[in-house]
């Protein structure tokens, strides 16, 4: 057909459309669960929230942008194909997705628990929580901000690539983490008691409460401020 756009929802759940065409753009939510769809056409924005999880769709092709939430929580696809943008969270959990291609910012939550994502592709920015336990991420590649809590903890993460700052809190107990990297600010508490962190090189600043209880941690760095408590029992400073 020469359908190509549709301002409001889109609903394909156990519908018989196997290719979206020519359509170029959904203003509200796309929902794609039990759907037939294989082939997302000419599609470039979906302006709401994406349930990506119908169990023929591989690629997303041409779509750029996601508005709100995006849903690939155990789906098939595999390839982000020119996704740049996530407006709202972001779900991988059992996902086949290994890289995140051209993704370079996502609004919300991510979810990458239980997923097949290794590389961090294009990702520069996270707005909420990011997730990593059970993941097979090792290292943050370009990834510069996590605005909410971002938790290390039972994750395969050794490098940190270019983060540089995280808003919420940060986890690292039972972390593969070995340095802190480019890290200067954690806005939140800070349990840095991973058991290869030895040096908190470039941070600068802990904005509540910081545990070095029981860790291998020897040298804090450039360490200015701690606006909480600071708990050092145990620990090797």
């Amino acid at each position: 057909g020469s359908l190509r756009s549709i301002g409001g929802d889109a609903n394909f759940e156990r519908s018989q459309v196997k290719s979206l065409g020519l359509l170029e753009s959904i203003g509200g939510n796309a929902d794609f669960r039990d759907s037939q769809v294989e082939d997302m056409g000419s599609l470039r924005s979906i302006g709401g929230d994406a349930y990506i999880t119908g169990p023929k769709i591989k690629s997303l092709g041409l779509l750029e942008s996601i508005g709100g939430y995006a849903c690939f929580g155990g789906s098939r696809v595999e390839d982000l194909g020119s996704l740049r943008s996530i407006g709202g969270d972001a779900n991988f959990e059992r996902s086949q997705v290994k890289s995140l291609g051209l993704l370079e910012s996502i609004g919300g939550n991510a979810d990458f628990r239980d997923s097949q994502v290794e590389d961090m592709g294009s990702l520069r920015s996270i707005g909420g929580d990011a997730n990593f336990e059970r993941s097979q991420v090792k290292s943050l590649g370009l990834l510069e901000s996590i605005g909410g809590y971002a938790c290390f903890g039972g994750s395969r993460v050794e490098d940190l690539g270019s983060l540089r700052s995280i808003g919420g809190d940060a986890n690292f107990e039972r972390s593969q983490v070995k340095s802190l990297g480019l890290l200067e600010s954690i806005g939140g508490n800070a349990y840095i008691t991973g058991p290869k962190i030895k040096s908190l090189g470039l941070l600068e600043s802990i904005g509540g409460y910081a545990c070095f209880g029981g860790s291998q941690v020897e040298d804090l760095g450039s360490l200015r401020s701690i606006g909480g408590s600071a708990n050092f029992k145990y620990s090797q400073i």
